[in-house]
Protein backbone atom coordinates (compact mmCIF):
# COMPACT_ATOMS: atom_id res chain seq x y z
CA UNK A 1 0.00 0.00 0.00
CA UNK A 2 2.91 2.46 1.04
CA UNK A 3 4.63 2.16 -2.78
CA UNK A 4 0.89 2.70 -4.44
CA UNK A 5 0.82 6.23 -3.23
CA UNK A 6 4.25 6.40 -5.37
CA UNK A 7 2.15 6.28 -8.42
CA UNK A 8 3.58 5.63 -11.70
CA UNK A 9 7.12 5.49 -10.30
CA UNK A 10 6.24 2.50 -8.87
CA UNK A 11 4.79 -0.25 -10.77
CA UNK A 12 3.36 -3.59 -8.85
CA UNK A 13 4.64 -6.47 -11.35
CA UNK A 14 2.70 -9.36 -10.17
CA UNK A 15 2.14 -9.73 -5.93
CA UNK A 16 1.45 -13.54 -6.04
CA UNK A 17 5.16 -14.55 -7.50
CA UNK A 18 6.09 -16.21 -3.97
CA UNK A 19 9.99 -16.80 -4.27
CA UNK A 20 12.09 -13.81 -3.90
CA UNK A 21 14.62 -14.68 -6.92
CA UNK A 22 11.41 -15.07 -9.45
CA UNK A 23 10.26 -11.77 -8.15
CA UNK A 24 13.25 -10.16 -8.64
CA UNK A 25 13.36 -11.73 -11.65
CA UNK A 26 9.93 -10.38 -12.73
CA UNK A 27 11.35 -6.82 -11.71
CA UNK A 28 14.36 -6.88 -13.81
CA UNK A 29 11.81 -7.79 -16.95
CA UNK A 30 9.65 -4.90 -16.12
CA UNK A 31 12.36 -2.58 -15.63
CA UNK A 32 13.43 0.51 -17.67
CA UNK A 33 16.50 1.73 -16.56
CA UNK A 34 19.56 1.03 -17.09
CA UNK A 35 20.52 0.15 -13.13
CA UNK A 36 19.16 -2.37 -11.05
CA UNK A 37 19.18 -1.93 -7.14
CA UNK A 38 17.34 -4.62 -4.74
CA UNK A 39 15.53 -4.08 -1.70
CA UNK A 40 13.99 -6.47 0.61
CA UNK A 41 11.03 -5.61 2.73
CA UNK A 42 12.92 -5.98 5.68
CA UNK A 43 15.89 -3.98 4.77
CA UNK A 44 15.83 -0.17 4.62
CA UNK A 45 17.98 2.04 2.62
CA UNK A 46 19.78 4.95 3.44
CA UNK A 47 18.39 7.98 1.82
CA UNK A 48 21.61 8.25 0.06
CA UNK A 49 22.94 5.06 -0.70
CA UNK A 50 21.84 4.91 -4.25
CA UNK A 51 23.84 8.46 -5.35
CA UNK A 52 27.06 6.89 -3.27
CA UNK A 53 26.69 3.63 -5.68
CA UNK A 54 26.23 5.60 -8.52
CA UNK A 55 29.24 7.69 -7.78
CA UNK A 56 31.57 4.40 -7.16
CA UNK A 57 30.20 2.84 -10.68
CA UNK A 58 31.11 6.00 -12.77
CA UNK A 59 33.88 4.72 -14.41
CA UNK A 60 32.87 1.05 -14.74
CA UNK A 61 31.98 -1.15 -17.65
CA UNK A 62 28.36 -2.20 -18.42
CA UNK A 63 28.66 -5.46 -16.01
CA UNK A 64 29.31 -4.84 -12.56
CA UNK A 65 28.31 -5.55 -8.81
CA UNK A 66 28.49 -2.40 -6.09
CA UNK A 67 28.41 -3.45 -2.76
CA UNK A 68 27.13 -1.22 0.14
CA UNK A 69 28.58 -2.10 3.57
CA UNK A 70 25.24 -3.34 5.82
CA UNK A 71 24.07 -2.94 9.78
CA UNK A 72 22.05 -5.64 11.19
CA UNK A 73 19.79 -5.16 13.98
CA UNK A 74 17.35 -7.44 15.76
CA UNK A 75 13.74 -6.39 15.32
CA UNK A 76 12.05 -5.55 18.20
CA UNK A 77 9.59 -7.89 18.05
CA UNK A 78 11.86 -10.78 18.75
CA UNK A 79 12.26 -11.35 22.47
CA UNK A 80 15.19 -12.57 24.52
CA UNK A 81 13.40 -16.64 24.42
CA UNK A 82 13.79 -16.63 20.49
CA UNK A 83 16.95 -14.99 20.94
CA UNK A 84 18.34 -18.30 22.80
CA UNK A 85 16.58 -20.53 20.47
CA UNK A 86 18.48 -19.69 17.81
CA UNK A 87 21.76 -18.14 17.28
CA UNK A 88 21.51 -14.35 15.80
CA UNK A 89 24.68 -12.55 15.65
CA UNK A 90 23.82 -8.64 14.42
CA UNK A 91 27.13 -7.92 11.88
CA UNK A 92 27.96 -4.65 10.37
CA UNK A 93 30.40 -4.13 7.90
CA UNK A 94 30.97 -5.72 4.63
CA UNK A 95 28.32 -7.85 4.53
CA UNK A 96 26.84 -8.89 0.49
CA UNK A 97 23.70 -8.32 0.92
CA UNK A 98 21.45 -8.37 -1.85
CA UNK A 99 19.75 -4.93 -0.40
CA UNK A 100 23.32 -3.27 -0.43
CA UNK A 101 23.61 -4.27 -4.45
CA UNK A 102 23.17 -2.03 -7.22
CA UNK A 103 24.03 -3.70 -10.52
CA UNK A 104 23.41 -3.00 -14.56
CA UNK A 105 20.38 -4.71 -16.08
CA UNK A 106 22.64 -5.60 -18.41
CA UNK A 107 24.42 -7.98 -15.45
CA UNK A 108 21.59 -9.45 -14.86
CA UNK A 109 21.11 -11.33 -18.10
CA UNK A 110 24.51 -13.09 -17.40
CA UNK A 111 25.08 -15.64 -14.94
CA UNK A 112 24.73 -19.83 -14.96
CA UNK A 113 22.17 -20.07 -13.47
CA UNK A 114 20.56 -17.08 -14.99
CA UNK A 115 18.91 -14.94 -11.53
CA UNK A 116 15.02 -16.29 -12.59
CA UNK A 117 16.37 -20.41 -12.27
CA UNK A 118 18.21 -19.75 -8.49
CA UNK A 119 17.00 -20.76 -5.40
CA UNK A 120 19.17 -18.39 -3.76
CA UNK A 121 20.69 -15.17 -5.32
CA UNK A 122 24.42 -16.06 -4.46
CA UNK A 123 24.09 -19.28 -6.89
CA UNK A 124 23.24 -16.38 -9.32
CA UNK A 125 26.73 -13.54 -8.38
CA UNK A 126 28.58 -16.93 -8.27
CA UNK A 127 27.80 -17.95 -11.93
CA UNK A 128 28.39 -14.76 -13.32
CA UNK A 129 31.89 -14.66 -15.79
CA UNK A 130 35.19 -13.39 -13.96
CA UNK A 131 35.05 -9.70 -16.24
CA UNK A 132 32.09 -8.80 -14.19
CA UNK A 133 33.88 -5.99 -11.93
CA UNK A 134 33.03 -5.59 -8.01
CA UNK A 135 33.08 -2.58 -6.50
CA UNK A 136 32.82 -2.04 -2.68
CA UNK A 137 31.27 1.13 -1.14
CA UNK A 138 32.71 1.32 2.82
CA UNK A 139 29.70 2.69 4.26
CA UNK A 140 26.86 0.83 5.72
CA UNK A 141 23.88 2.00 3.79
CA UNK A 142 21.85 -0.81 4.33
CA UNK A 143 19.97 -1.59 7.80
CA UNK A 144 19.15 -5.25 7.36
CA UNK A 145 16.14 -6.18 10.07
CA UNK A 146 16.33 -9.81 11.61
CA UNK A 147 13.56 -11.50 12.63
CA UNK A 148 11.70 -14.48 12.92
CA UNK A 149 10.14 -14.90 9.81
CA UNK A 150 13.58 -13.37 7.25
CA UNK A 151 14.79 -16.29 5.45
CA UNK A 152 18.48 -15.93 6.72
CA UNK A 153 18.10 -15.16 10.31
CA UNK A 154 21.34 -17.50 11.67
CA UNK A 155 24.06 -16.56 9.91
CA UNK A 156 24.91 -20.09 9.44
CA UNK A 157 21.97 -20.15 6.44
CA UNK A 158 23.61 -17.00 4.68
CA UNK A 159 27.09 -18.57 5.19
CA UNK A 160 25.96 -21.89 3.72
CA UNK A 161 24.66 -20.19 0.57
CA UNK A 162 27.57 -18.52 0.19
CA UNK A 163 29.77 -22.06 0.67
CA UNK A 164 27.96 -23.65 -1.50
CA UNK A 165 28.22 -20.56 -4.25
CA UNK A 166 31.74 -20.76 -3.61
CA UNK A 167 31.87 -24.49 -4.48
CA UNK A 168 29.61 -24.11 -8.15
CA UNK A 169 32.35 -21.14 -8.35
CA UNK A 170 35.39 -23.51 -7.97
CA UNK A 171 33.44 -26.56 -10.12
CA UNK A 172 33.12 -24.16 -13.19
CA UNK A 173 36.39 -22.97 -13.21
CA UNK A 174 38.11 -26.56 -12.84
CA UNK A 175 36.16 -27.45 -15.75
CA UNK A 176 36.91 -25.09 -17.90
CA UNK A 177 40.14 -25.11 -16.99
CA UNK A 178 40.01 -28.95 -18.05
CA UNK A 179 38.99 -27.96 -21.76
Amino acid sequence: SIASNYGNVVRIVDERVQHPERARAAGIAAATGTHVAFCDADDVWQPHKLAVQLHAIRECGPYFLCWTGVEEFVSPEIGSESLSRRPVRPTRGAVRLISGLLTSRATCQLGDPPLDTCRQWVEWIAGLPSNVEQVMCDQSLVRRRIHETNYSTTNSVRNGAWLAAARQRARRHRESAAE
